[in-house]
């Protein structure tokens, strides 16, 4: 109910449940799959990012590595949802949406803006009560960025909405598929699209640069199976076992999420001798199961080898979980591995990446993990 109040109403596809939520997931994947999602379109999507990304690194030094990956990864999915990338003469309007979506994640993050949204008797009270207009403040103008571009242009995924808003209007809950629910669909696909990519694309490579023997093996295995400088596709993941242990355990140790969004439960369910009832919130700590010493030994350690077999084939890993589990995990996620994969290959396939000092492993802990901001060098291989 809390996040009912913060959205206005029932709307987005991460706050909703039932059959609300059934049918924009639905709606969403439905979308995602027209756009390209599993299909060469989306790897070309991509790969022109990461063509320009390459292009704007080459041989420079003192890069800040998260800024490079917030315009990239924020032009895949605008483009996605929108139909344009990020360039020189649109910056700013990429700089003012990726201000107050970080302004957003840190107040909803903080002590305070928890408390707000969790407790609504707070809300009234001094120093609580500006931290809740602040909320509201930030989430109307993150919302008016999107109305502008739904004002302006007739986008992609609002022809998708017309076409379900036609084959629901004479239905009882025609209001699934309103203008203010194809708004904070767009509010929640964004961020999901935007937040997590970059940040772990970021966490990777600060990791890397903490270890040079890593380096040396991923170009060591790049040069075997390339063996041209070339750009590495998609049709090569499955031969370059050693860059996908190392994405792997890059998502295991970054832990973007170590607390899961807040679940439900839909019954009365006893779990080890603890009786919840039905509408009981629960919050999954996945960070329980990534730093399981049982499962991965040293886990505070970085060691892509823990998903490699002893042949050197890829392990599959059942417990690592960095998009959560069952039906409400994470509906980007074929677009996400997609976006790793390609962005770690062909940056070190172009690239010995080094750092004048290695970066700091030290966690900055708000929505998602952060690293603390850091600079790299890019020196051609080739």
């Amino acid at each position: 109910e809390t996040m009912i109040e913060y959205r206005d109403g029932i709307y987005g596809v991460v706050e909703a449940d039932g059959d609300l939520w059934k049918e924009q997931r639905k709606f969403a994947l439905h979308t995602l799959r027209d756009f390209g999602m599993g299909k060469n379109l989306m790897e070309q999507k991509v790969m022109t990012e990461v063509t320009h990304l390459l292009d704007r690194i080459s041989n420079q030094s003192g890069i800040a590595a998260q800024w490079e990956f917030d315009v990239a990864v924020g032009s895949i999915i605008n483009s996605l949802l929108f139909g344009y990338r990020y360039e020189e003469e649109n910056l700013a309007e990429f700089k003012e949406l990726k201000g107050l979506l970080g302004d957003h994640m840190k107040i909803v993050a903080s002590p305070t803006g928890g408390l707000v949204l969790m407790l609504p008797w707070t809300r009234p009270l001094p120093y609580f009560k500006e931290a809740h207009a602040k909320i509201l403040y930030i989430r109307d103008r993150i919302l008016n960025c999107f109305r502008r571009q739904l004002a302006d242009r007739k986008l992609p995924i609002e022809t998708e909405f017309d076409t379900e808003q036609q084959k629901k209007k004479d239905e009882p809950d025609f209001g699934g598929f309103s203008m203010k629910q194809l708004e904070n669909v767009i509010f929640d696909l964004w961020i999901a699209g935007m937040e997590t990519t970059s940040n772990t694309l970021t966490w990777g490579l600060a990791f890397v640069l903490n270890d040079d023997e890593v380096q040396r093996k991923i170009h060591e295995e790049l040069d075997s199976v390339l063996k041209s400088d070339r750009l590495v596709t998609l049709a090569d993941k499955p031969n370059l076992n050693y860059i996908n242990a190392t994405i792997c355990e890059i998502q295991r140790l970054a832990n973007l999420l170590p607390m899961n969004l807040i679940h439900q439960t839909t019954e009365d369910v006893t779990i080890n001798g603890h009786f919840l009832e039905a509408g009981t919130n629960v919050i999954p700590q996945i960070s329980c199961v990534l730093f399981d010493e049982k499962i991965f030994p040293e886990p505070q350690s970085f060691k892509p080898e823990r998903f490699l077999n002893p042949d050197g084939s890829l392990r599959k890993v059942e417990e690592l979980i960095p998009f959560s589990l069952g039906k409400r995990q994470c509906l980007g996620e074929g677009l996400a591995r997609m976006e790793l994969f390609l962005f770690v290959a062909n940056i070190f396939q172009k690239f010995k990446v080094t750092s004048p000092t290695r970066p700091s492993l030290k966690k900055s802990f708000g929505f998602t993990v952060q690293t603390a901001p850091y600079t790299c060098n890019f020196e051609e291989r080739f």
